[in-house]
């Protein structure tokens, strides 16, 4: 590990002060702080913050990454969110987990990463989509919101609604106020989430501020999947095969023997909460980086009047446009794994059980591996002339840990988003580049402005 480059570590504490007030970095401009280190020591670091780990800088090591992950992937584990759920629910989760108990709830749910399964929902979400692109007439300032993320959040709600609860929860039409309530619950939670895991632990020793929050926030959302997931089960005595047809994913869930109803609930808990906040900041910003090249806009407009979307089926450039934004926007900081084995990185030997860290936001925006890194074109993704290398962008991670709601959150983007340009031309009003900080994900740090002109 000596041999590794790296910033000088300080006696007990490491690096810690790189991302301390007392250092250059902010915890919330992580990439940001991460980008300069890969300029000082090149495309494998060494850093001592909680613990040993290493940052992967170059496509080829973050490949053989997973091929060093075993079994059962191991990840830094949110130890906050366990403490909480193993006091309140006497069970974890997915999300904070590693192991074979990870392993067999994750195999519950797999399901929805099959395409059968999540083109059985997509009329009822284009729906949602249609309704609320509908909605967007109605915006008090001439067809402008000041922070559109805030609506693409009750539109992410409606739409994971579907497939979570097998209903809409009228968080668009009506403009609920439980809605409200649930994303603002989402966000804080994320805040405090992201609060607990990089901060220094004292939630050990007493309740702080922020493990107050993450409990608040999660007993909310317990209660609120509860009563859906009662409704739901109502639903599904009355009209058993209508519901086994309807609701593929729910019934399959509801009728599994091997779970528990509090592992039920809480499995769906985290897939709605995991629907919620990525899918919103990514259709805000990829509506934002079309808005801002008017070509691209056109051009998609064009390709989606000759491109009628279809299960599975959309738009070259408009699958291309999101590539892009999620290149240059990513909404997942990073994609890291406890070695499982003993690997070389760049000519560098790390030791079985180490932690290490793939930096996709810093590689999808290296001029090495992408040509005007910085500009938004998704036609580089159409071209077969510059081959993009598979594991330089993961906006969903990869292997047996990807995101399992990868395909459905796809699906509820594009909808939503070819539904829009070809109802508006959209307009950005942000005169500078929107920047990223981290909260667990990467969020928009400004408000995101736009505003839709009906063609």
């Amino acid at each position: 590990m000596q041999k590794i480059p790296g910033p000088k570590q300080l006696p007990v504490i490491g690096n810690a002060l790189l991302f301390s007030p007392l250092g250059p970095y902010k915890v919330e401009n992580l990439i940001e702080g991460f980008a300069d280190l890969h300029k000082k020591y090149g495309d494998v670091v060494h850093l001592k913050l909680n613990r040993e780990l290493v940052l992967l800088f170059n496509p080829n090591d973050i490949q053989k990454m997973y091929k060093h992950e075993g079994k059962y992937p191991n990840r830094p584990t949110f130890e906050a969110l366990i403490k909480y759920r193993k006091e309140n629910h006497q069970c974890v989760g997915i999300v904070p987990d590693n192991g074979k108990e990870w392993y067999r709830l994750r195999q519950s749910i797999i399901e929805i990463l099959h395409l059968k399964t999540v083109h059985s929902y997509w009329s009822r979400q284009k729906e949602v989509a249609q309704d609320f692109a509908q909605t967007l007439l109605s915006f008090p300032a001439d067809g402008v919101s000041n922070d559109f993320l805030h609506h693409a959040f009750l539109y992410s709600l409606e739409a994971v609604g579907i497939l979570c609860y097998g209903r809409r929860l009228d968080c668009i039409s009506s403009c609920s106020k439980e809605g409200a309530k649930i994303a603002e619950a989402n966000i804080e939670f994320l805040k405090a989430l992201g609060e607990t895991f990089h901060g220094l632990p004292w939630w050990k020793l007493w309740k702080t501020d922020s493990y107050k929050r993450l409990e608040s926030s999660q007993d909310f959302m317990m209660k609120i999947s509860l009563k859906y997931l009662s409704d739901a089960r109502t639903r599904m005595l009355k009209e058993l095969s209508t519901f086994a047809e309807q609701e593929p994913f729910l019934f399959n869930l509801l009728n599994n023997p091997t779970l528990t109803e509090t592992e039920i609930n809480l499995l769906l808990t985290e897939l709605f909460q995991g629907g919620i906040d990525a899918t919103a900041t990514t259709i805000s910003m990829m509506l934002h980086d079309i808005a801002k090249h008017p070509i691209v806009q056109s051009a998609l407009y064009q390709d989606l009047k000759e491109n009628e979307p279809k299960p599975g089926r959309y738009s070259p450039l408009l699958r291309a446009c999101l590539k892009e934004t999620l290149r240059i926007h990513p909404t997942a900081s990073a994609n890291s794994r406890i070695l499982d084995s003993a690997a070389i990185f760049s000519g560098f030997h790390v030791p079985e059980g180490t932690l290490v860290v793939g930096v996709n936001p810093v590689i999808s925006k290296n001029e090495c591996f992408f040509r005007n890194p910085f500009e938004f074109d998704p036609w580089r993704w159409l071209s077969g002339k510059n081959e993009i290398h598979p594991y330089s962008v993961l906006p969903f991670g990869h292997g047996a840990r990807m995101c399992p709601g990868r395909r459905f959150a796809e699906q509820e983007i594009l909808l939503c988003v070819s539904e829009i340009i070809k109802r508006y031309q959209v307009v950005s009003f942000n005169e500078r580049e929107i920047r990223m900080k981290l909260a667990t994900n990467l969020i928009p740090a400004d408000n995101i402005s736009l505003g839709f002109i009906a063609r």
